[in-house]
């Protein structure tokens, strides 16, 4: 964020349990130098934690705090009134407003920016804001997620030199981590999870510590991992960029970096691989850095991989346990003592085993999309996708691509590793519609910004307008002159009237054909 930024103390802490019951939700709103006492949209409060205040006077799962532009720095005690409470910044564009920063050492005894959620309880929601620790003490951490908490488009970054150890924490429960950014510095692990974690959309780095690291083995018979259309990487030489003790699942995503991709430290346990691209150490084959690895005690452990890239190979340090690699390209792996293994490549088999150069783009910096002509196009698994796979690749193409086979090379089948070889010559189908996103004050000469869908295969651009409708958003529907842009001021015209964004989808094949987002709320007059 800007240095420009108005710097305010606020809370920027949640605690999750049971909360009271009440008619209907409301909205807090906070600005920086606000004054108000209600946190009303017409008189917004100062800080966070004059919001939580008033929200706590007549607790709905649905309330919601809007946080506006700036650095809002401070800390606060936890209550069992904010359960399903949601905290969300300012956005511009795709741009995040709202930082919330760590004051002195955190919360509590803790030491983190902002608590998620109580530990084995119920979830809140934080969602498009920065959290980091700039100024506070070098071993506070940006955020625990707790509970059956939500990140939603959330930045979560350390200070240089932080001795935290982890950046996000998350105890207890089902947290969610969904298209947000973790970034971890030297010293610190990105995300340390305690028992269940599901990540989504998002992106996860470390330097030389695991990127990913579940270690509660005294909980396994709770434990979960899941990775899906993420990448996840490690500078680490020496340790695995995931590392777990429970069952885990990788599907759509790239697993780079580490001394090993991933490893299994404690048996009794199954990983499920599938749809991925796992890469140990530098970019391409690098001999002595395994894609996964097994460290196990305890009971044997089983290992399924499914229509993955393995650049490197795998290795066993200790364990016993049964590795199946079905449509995948793996490395030949030479018999282990105490495992039973079914991964042979070549004739007969569903499996295959190529060099990196001939199955990747490559280059400065390195890219994992598949090249043309590679060996992955088209062999992974044959015929419709479970429902429990992911239908899309770790770029949100659809993994089996419809379309006439002239027109639309690629698609009988799902291809190898995370990502889908481009669609040569198909025209974009959307999946889900255009949306308008309206500012926190929906109001004449504030802006509002254009969601342009999801589309298969990705559109090469788009082309927007917008379109003003009548209060019902359905009728008295006209084009806006000249508002040809992914974002729009609204005008006085518009009071009274709803807004809709049309969107028009490009490849080298073609257009789309047109899609309408609902209707907005109502535009009102400036106050």
């Amino acid at each position: 964020m800007s240095a420009r930024l108005p710097v305010v103390p606020v809370v920027v802490a949640l605690a999750l349990c049971a909360t009271a019951t009440v008619a209907h939700a409301t909205t807090f709103h906070v600005v920086a130098g606000g004054s108000g006492a209600d946190c009303t949209q017409a008189a917004p409060c100062a800080t966070v934690e004059d919001a939580l205040t008033a929200h706590r006077v007549a607790p709905a799962a649905d309330d919601v705090i809007d946080v506006g532009p700036g650095i809002f720095e401070g800390f606060a005690a936890d209550d069992t009134a904010d359960g399903g409470l949601t905290i969300q910044g300012t956005l511009s564009g795709s741009t995040h407003q709202t930082t919330l920063r760590a004051l002195g050492d955190g919360i509590f005894h803790e030491g983190l920016t902002a608590i998620i959620g109580v530990c084995g309880s119920v979830g809140a929601t934080l969602r498009d804001v920065d959290v980091d620790t700039q100024g506070a003490d070098l071993g506070v951490s940006a955020i625990g997620v707790d509970g059956d908490s939500r990140l939603i488009n959330v930045h979560a970054e350390n200070q240089a030199g932080s001795t935290a150890g982890s950046v996000v924490n998350s105890c207890k429960g089902s947290p969610h981590i969904d298209r947000s950014v973790v970034v971890a510095g030297d010293g610190d692990t990105g995300v340390m999870v305690h028992q269940r974690l599901a990540v989504r959309n998002s992106t996860i780095t470390s330097t030389d510590s695991p990127a990913i690291l579940q270690n509660a083995p005294g909980l396994r018979s709770s434990l979960r991992l899941v990775v899906l259309r993420s990448t996840i990487s490690s500078g680490a030489s020496s340790t695995a960029t995931i590392l777990t003790t429970g069952p885990t699942t990788v599907d759509s995503s790239l697993v780079t970096g580490g001394g090993v991709a991933m490893v299994m430290f404690v048996g009794g346990t199954t990983w499920t691989i599938r749809n991925s691209t796992l890469d140990a150490g530098e970019p391409g084959y690098d001999p002595g850095t395994p894609a996964i690895g097994f460290f196990l005690v305890g009971s044997p452990a089983n290992v399924a991989i499914e229509s993955s890239i393995l650049v490197d190979g795998m290795q066993v340090f200790q364990g016993m346990g049964t590795i199946t690699c079905r449509y995948s390209d793996v490395p030949t792996l030479d018999p282990v003592v105490d495992w039973t293994t079914d991964c042979d490549t070549g004739a007969g088999t569903t499996n295959t085993s190529s060099s990196a150069a001939g199955l990747f783009v490559g280059g400065a910096p390195y890219s994992w999309q598949l090249a043309p002509g590679s060996p992955a196009i088209d062999a992974g698994r044959p015929g419709t996708l479970p429902a429990t796979f992911s239908a899309f690749d770790l770029n949100g193409t659809k993994r089996i691509q419809t379309g006439a086979s002239a027109t639309c090379p690629y698609g009988p089948r799902v291809d190898m590793g995370a990502y889908e070889a481009p669609a040569v010559g198909c025209i974009p189908t959307r999946t889900t519609l255009p949306t308008v996103i309206a500012p926190v004050a929906p109001q004449v000469g504030n802006h509002w910004a254009a969601g342009h869908g999801t589309w298969t295969p990705k559109p090469a651009s788009y082309t927007y307008a917008w379109v003003r409708c009548d209060a019902d958003g359905a009728s008295g529907c006209v084009d806006i002159g000249g508002a040809t842009r992914p974002a729009y001021r609204a005008v006085a015209a518009d009071v009274g009237h709803t807004l809709r964004v049309r969107v028009v989808a490009h490849t080298p094949a073609g257009d789309s054909a047109p899609a309408t987002s609902d209707a907005s709320v109502a535009v009102v007059a400036r106050r």
